[in-house]
């Protein structure tokens, strides 16, 4: 389909997110486009994806509905956009909800919004899924530390902004200075933790090093690259399925378990690779085709290989750890990053996960204790493990 053409069924959507969605690739734009025009460009509520983040912090493979994806978004941006959405603040909120795999964004309505409607919205599409009462409540202490992020991508905090917060702990019935600190505690520890981990796969300053990439490369900016990369710097789609390939390959060399299959699956949609969670694990390459592989995105992309290298390390101790990593795991880890030269950085990396999972459950624990409800209760209530710790095969 051309520049401009038409998408039969997407008329009623914003020109932001149609555009969004003409710059998906053929297959995946083919998958929407046959939803779309069966539902006449409206979002099927029966619709529902399971999400990265879900999955890899509290090991859940609960799904979530689109119209409750869309509540997340008008949250942020009511928060946000208190005192006007900036272009940093719309990219942020734009790409931390495609991370999702929801893709009907529309920025522009931002000035329609407020607290007590959206908030309202958001509750309805939580109680569809059964969370309802202090597990509501907790939901909130979430979507308020999310918030935050939202309001900070340009830098700094408005004090209509921080009113907003508040405000949403306020209309939940929570206390609003201790879910605003829990906020700005996330942030600023979530901050520092980034930085550590850049320091380690980008070297000293912690900044990627990118060249031209090769003509007509069509990179996407997925929230991975915006925000836990501090990078402007995009992908192609392909590349981003070759890297995800890679992961699964190094995962299944003793199987796969369902939180395995999770992961990958979920963080494929995280990163962009694919709109749904329909990754395809067929085919996946050979553990000594994997330099090779990274050799290319690096040659497509003008990014530096060793830092595509340590990271591709970094996040195969991640989906490993998921549900224990077995020995196997362990030495196919080992002999790709000695294949990429950065056997070097396993300990470092194993050590900055190891300080990021501790962290998450400190502060889902505080998440708890904001609506007086026991951390155990609160991992079930999200179809999750009662602990963070891997689970072992």
């Amino acid at each position: 389909m051309g520049a401009g053409a038409s998408t039969p069924g997407l008329n009623d959507l914003s020109d932001a997110t149609r555009a969004a969605l003409e710059a998906l690739p053929d297959d995946a734009k083919a998958e929407l486009m046959a939803k779309a025009t069966a539902n006449a460009g409206t979002k099927a509520a029966e619709d529902v994806l399971m999400v990265w983040e879900m999955v890899h912090y509290y090991k859940s493979m609960e799904p979530m509905s689109m119209p409750l994806l869309g509540a997340f978004a008008d949250v942020y941006m009511v928060a946000a956009g208190a005192d006007g959405l900036s272009a940093d603040e719309a990219t942020w909120v734009r790409k931390i909800i495609e991370s999702t795999g929801y893709y009907d964004i529309d920025t522009e309505k931002v000035a329609k919004l407020n607290v007590e409607t959206v908030m309202t919205n958001y509750k309805e599409e939580m109680a569809k899924f059964g969370i309802e009462g202090d597990m509501g409540k907790l939901t909130a202490v979430d979507t308020a530390r999310v918030a935050y992020g939202a309001c900070m991508a340009d830098g700094e905090l408005a004090p209509a902004e921080a009113e907003n917060i508040k405000k949403f702990a306020k209309w939940w019935g929570l206390d609003e200075e201790f879910v605003f600190k829990t906020a700005v505690y996330f942030h600023d520890t979530e901050k520092a933790l980034i930085t550590k981990k850049l320091g380690i796969i980008c070297g000293d300053g912690g900044a990627w090093t990118a060249k031209d990439p090769k003509e007509g490369y069509k990179p996407y900016l997925s929230f991975e690259r915006l925000h836990n990369c501090r990078s402007k710097v995009g992908l192609e789609r392909d590349d981003i399925n070759k890297q995800i390939k890679c992961l699964a390959a190094v995962s299944a060399v003793d199987g796969m378990g369902d939180l395995e299959k999770a992961w990958i699956k979920t963080y494929a949609v995280h990163c962009g690779a694919t709109v749904k969670c329909t990754f395809d694990f067929e085919a996946l390459p050979k553990i000594d085709a994997v330099k090779g592989i990274l050799e290319t995105v690096a040659t497509n992309s003008g990014l530096d290989f060793t830092q595509l290298a340590t990271e591709l390390v970094y996040n195969c101790l991640r989906v490993c750890q998921v549900d224990g990593a077995s020995v196997k795991e362990k030495t196919a880890i080992k002999t790709v990053a000695e294949a990429l030269g950065v056997a070097n950085k396993i300990e470092a990396l194993s050590a900055q996960i190891t300080e990021e999972l501790a962290f998450r459950m400190e502060y889902m624990q505080k998440q708890a204790e904001s609506g007086g409800v026991d951390l155990a209760a609160l991992m079930t209530a999200a179809g999750g493990q009662p602990t963070n710790q891997p689970t072992g095969h």
